[in-house]
């Protein structure tokens, strides 16, 4: 793998996925120090919402976040083959290396992403394997639905394209694993179908990829920015907490870990403004007994 030169970790530093480097987190919300804050790359927003009409957020964009964190958790997903974009992407994370350096925060880039940055969707586990972090690059598409099945899903999709109600659907498919195993099947019915067969999968594919790296334990919290099933819902025994962007909350969420708690809160930026954490908890809960300096990182695969 090429990139930059990893510098000597600093003592009592937590491991690092394969991409390596250290990240400040520090936001305007008032973030309690030594937190860690996990959140979605901005400048890659969901197809199909505000954000991926708007500007792109800068690395410069980020620094308001950085007082009061101590590591910067950012997932960063597969760009599409356009070569302007990938560079930005690799642009945007060397800035964003540079800044967590000069403030003294540890930065985590996890995900499919530049080949010269990243490597093939690591995930991240923290705590004891109580939470761990599966970006969805690292969700296996799975197998195709039972031919039955896919009949079915089929008539489903005609019908509801006759009633215009496959565009949520489709406009969610064009980014990720999901997204390209959708559009092989061509006519929109079939990729309507194929969608909702991933939508439908997508708690037990998630929840196989966090066991697999979580060593077939079963993590307390599952953590991802898939683009479908936004929001906080189940995953067998798992609580899964989807900081993806969604209508209403374009530039997705971010999760602040302190001590034993964890809170889902918004990422906010008013047009022109500079980014910050709504203040508000979206969701939050207690209990994790382990500390925040608990944590490895190994490639999911």
């Amino acid at each position: 793998m090429t990139g930059r030169m990893q510098r000597p970790r600093r003592r009592g530093a937590v491991p690092l996925s394969p991409v390596g480097g250290r990240l400040p987190i520090h936001g305007p919300m008032a973030v309690p120090s030594g937190s860690w804050l996990i959140m979605p790359a901005p400048w890659t927003p969901v197809p199909g919402t505000a954000a991926a009409s708007r500007d792109p957020v800068s690395a410069d964009d980020l620094r308001p976040l950085f007082p009061g964190v101590s590591i910067l958790v950012i997932l960063v997903s597969s760009p599409d083959s356009d070569p302007a974009r990938r560079a930005m992407i690799a642009r945007s994370l060397r800035r964003l290396q540079d800044l967590c350096d000069a403030d003294a925060v540890q930065l985590v880039a996890i995900g499919g992403g530049p080949g010269a940055l990243l490597t093939k969707a690591p995930s991240l586990v923290i705590r004891e394997r109580s939470l761990v972090v599966v970006p969805r690059d690292a969700i296996d598409a799975g197998p195709p639905p039972p031919p039955e099945e896919f009949d079915a899903l089929l008539r489903a999709s005609r019908a509801a394209l006759e009633r215009r109600q496959t565009a949520a659907i489709l406009g969610r498919l064009e980014d990720g694993p999901d997204g390209r195993a959708a559009s092989a099947g061509g006519e929109p019915a079939t990729r309507a179908a194929m969608g909702i067969w991933a939508w439908r999968t997508l708690p037990a594919r998630l929840a196989a990829a966090a066991r697999a790296v979580a060593g077939e334990a079963v993590p307390r919290y599952i953590i991802t920015d898939h683009p479908m099933r936004p929001g906080v819902w189940s995953a067998e025994s798992s609580t899964v907490l989807n900081i993806a962007p969604r209508p209403g909350c374009p530039r997705g969420c971010a999760l602040v870990v302190q001590g034993a708690r964890v809170e889902k809160r918004p990422i906010v930026q008013p047009s022109g403004g500079a980014v910050s954490l709504g203040n508000q908890p979206l969701w939050s809960a207690a209990g994790l007994a382990v500390s925040t300096t608990t944590a490895s990182a190994r490639a999911a695969g």
